[in-house]
Order: C-alpha cells, then sequence, then structure tokens
C-alpha cells in the first residue's frame, strides 16, 4: 500500500477526490473550478483516488495546474478493499467506497477534504478546510433533499431510514459529497476499518453514504449547507415542495450564493445543458482542454436517446395514429417514411432540439467530427421539413 506524504511542508489544503478513466473529462471541470478559486496563500496538494486512468490522461489533467501552489497526484488505494466483501448495484462502482480509504492512505495528515466529482467548487477549498471540527470525526452537510424524500409517501425512505440504517433522527441523515475528515482521530479510532466491515455486511441503497450515516449516526460537525448544494434536477425539483419549511428556506437561500455546487442526482451538465446552474459547469469545462471531447460525448449521448426514440416506432401502431390524428387512417398512409415522420410530429420538441444540438456541434467542433454532425444536421432539418409537410397535406384531406 502506498501512503502519500503531505506534499508541501506548510500551510498545506489537502484535496481528495475519487475517478475513473471514462470520468476523466468532468474532472478536469472539478480540477479547473480548484484552480480559479484557490489563492496564493495556501499550497493545494490534490489527490485523485483512482485505479485505471492512463497516463496520457492524467498528463493531460497536468497540463492543466498553472500555478506553482497546486499539485495534483494520483493514487490507487483497492488493495486496502480486497479484504472486504463490498457489495454495489451495476449503476455504481469500487470508487464509491474510496473515501473510506483516504485516512489509511493519507495517515500523516491531520485532515483532508474528501469531495465526489460531479461538482464545482465556487470558493475557496481553503476556506472549508479551515472548519474547526470540534473533535468530530468529519464534517458534512445535512441533506435537505434527503429530508423532501422522508416526505414522499409512495415510497418507504422513512421506514428505510428508522429500521435499516437505525437513524435516532432520519432528518439529520448527511451528503457525502463534500466531507472534511479528521485523519487523526479516523486513525486512533480505527474509524476505516470498522466502517468497511460495517458496510461489507450490509447492502445499502445509497452504499457508503449510508453506511457512513448509520455508523456515526449525528456524532459529526454539520456545515452550511451552502457547502454541498444539490441542483434542483427534473427529479428533484418534484420533492422540494415537501421539505420540511426551514429547510425549504435554506435550500432556496443556498440556490443563490452556493459554495459547491453539485449535481448529485443521474442529470448531469455534461449530458443535460438545460439542467440548472449546467452554465457555471460549461464556464469551467470551455477553459479545459477537455472541451472538445465534453462536447462529443453529449452529442454520442444524445445521438443514443434519439435512436430509443426512433426504436418506439416499431411500437407506433395504428391505433395510437388514429387517437393523435384522427384525420388519417390507414389508407392515407402510404410508407413506412411516413410512419416515421407521423412519430417525430408526436414529439416535435424533441426532434428540434435535437436539431439546434446538432448546429451547435456543427459549429463548435472541428475536422472530420464537425462534418460528421454537419451532415446530421442536414439529414435532420430535412426530415422535419418532410413531417411539417405531410401533417399539412393531411390537414387538407
Amino acid at each position: 500500500m502506498e501512503k502519500l506524504q503531505p506534499y508541501y511542508e506548510e500551510n498545506n489544503i489537502a484535496i481528495v477526490v475519487s475517478s475513473s478513466n471514462e470520468y476523466v473529462p468532468y474532472l478536469s471541470v472539478y480540477i479547473k473550478s480548484i484552480l480559479d478559486n484557490a489563492t496564493e496563500n495556501y499550497n493545494y496538494d490534490v489527490i485523485v483516488f483512482e485505479t485505471s486512468i492512463s497516463d496520457y490522461n492524467k498528463q493531460k489533467l497536468k497540463q492543466i495546474i498553472n500555478k506553482d501552489n497546486i499539485m495534483l497526484r494520483f493514487a490507487d488505494p483497492t488493495s486496502l478493499l480486497n479484504n472486504y466483501d463490498l457489495k454495489f448495484p451495476s449503476e455504481y462502482s469500487l470508487e464509491c467506497y474510496f473515501r473510506l480509504t483516504a485516512p489509511l492512505m493519507l495517515p500523516d495528515y491531520d485532515k483532508v477534504i474528501f469531495t465526489d466529482a460531479d461538482l464545482i467548487f465556487q470558493c475557496d477549498p481553503a476556506i472549508l478546510y479551515n472548519i474547526d471540527l470540534d473533535g468530530k470525526p468529519l464534517a458534512a452537510c445535512k441533506d435537505l433533499m434527503w429530508s423532501a424524500f422522508l416526505k414522499y409517501k409512495n415510497a418507504d425512505w422513512l421506514e428505510y431510514a428508522e429500521e435499516t440504517l437505525m437513524l435516532e433522527n432520519p432528518y439529520e441523515y448527511f451528503n457525502t459529497g463534500v466531507m472534511l475528515l479528521n485523519i487523526k482521530l479516523f486513525n486512533k479510532e480505527e474509524y476505516s476499518k470498522k466502517l468497511l466491515e460495517y458496510v461489507s455486511k450490509t447492502t445499502f441503497r445509497i452504499l457508503e453514504q449510508d453506511g457512513l450515516n448509520s455508523f456515526f449516526q449525528t456524532n459529526i460537525k454539520y456545515l452550511d449547507t451552502a457547502w454541498n448544494y444539490p441542483v434542483a434536477n427534473s427529479l428533484y425539483r418534484r420533492f422540494i415542495s415537501l421539505m420540511p419549511e426551514e429547510n425549504r428556506i435554506k435550500y432556496k437561500q443556498d440556490s443563490l450564493h452556493p459554495f459547491v455546487i453539485h449535481w448529485a442526482g443521474r442529470e448531469k451538465p455534461w449530458t443535460n445543458v438545460n439542467i440548472e446552474k449546467a452554465d457555471i459547469w460549461w464556464k469551467y469545462a470551455k477553459e479545459t482542454s477537455f472541451y472538445e471531447s465534453i462536447l462529443l460525448r453529449m452529442a454520442q449521448f444524445q445521438d443514443a436517446r434519439l435512436s430509443t426514440l426512433y426504436n418506439e416506432i416499431e411500437k407506433f401502431n395504428n391505433e395510437l395514429v388514429q387517437f393523435h390524428y384522427p384525420n388519417i387512417n390507414n389508407s392515407m398512409i402510404q410508407s413506412e417514411y411516413e410512419i416515421k415522420l407521423l412519430f417525430i410530429l408526436k414529439r416535435i420538441l424533441c426532434f428540434k432540439l435535437r436539431k439546434f444540438r446538432y448546429f451547435l456541434f456543427k459549429t463548435f467542433l472541428f475536422g472530420n467530427v464537425r462534418k460528421q454532425y454537419k451532415q446530421k444536421y442536414l439529414k435532420l432539418k430535412q426530415i422535419i421539413n418532410d413531417s411539417k409537410m405531410l401533417r399539412d397535406k393531411y390537414r387538407r384531406v
């Protein structure tokens, strides 16, 4: 096991994050936000826990660093997890448990900031680092969105919190996306070992986050929730009204001036440019060397979604056609292409948005990729025009 020593001798701010090779482009945006908000008063030791990041991507990430008081390093903590039966569903990965190894990997630090990678800093991380832990093992933010889930009558989150997590106060649940870890206390009490054994015994819904909450209960330092603001994605917006009034007011206040913006749900700014505060994330993304890769991935993601829509054409039967287009009967439809056009009319807004994305990609990308999206743009533009002509044709019948 490779234990890391503090890189700087004084004024050392340690920031740790987990990532895979696939996640590197988005990690670059996270790092850029630290760069832009760091000050000259401190030294920033940024450490990426990983197992798969290629040497090429490591070098490319290091090239982002343009300040002498910021260091980027990489470490592999997997050997510390080999003796534990850690379970996770397909949408998660082993990296989720890396945060539990930080005290063992970094024993000579007093404390470290540990965060998720799907967030950005909006102020100096040193401000967070300098918060007094008051003798607690960790500091984290109360999860305001969780309080809304507990109120949702059609789900069993409150029952899960009380019976599985055995939380004495379910509304004091904290989010682990941003944590300040008391390294000395963790190692003195062997909390990492105890936690890894604990989470190995139960399959928690939110893995190590549930485990940390169940293990520590309220024995933590609660941070101002502005240090971990979860954006209101399409799912979360449905639940905001269910928050206790005090939490709802604080959540709205945090949205105005968040210290950290966290895209905690499945929707991310790199797949949905319309998600809340995505423009801030893209501001940092444009300044990284991964910007074109991020754009291309977004295009590919949207292409996959479009392919899924096209597959629904097979389910687009005559009954549905007649329901949405009462002036059209089976004898009027002359080809499979017309069925496809009618399908597009049914979801015209979606396809117009796709055309707009193609327009952006053909404008801002380069080389063969740009040519590819120019062709896609022209083809989709023609199909949308054909669908409108078909609609006008049947309206005259």
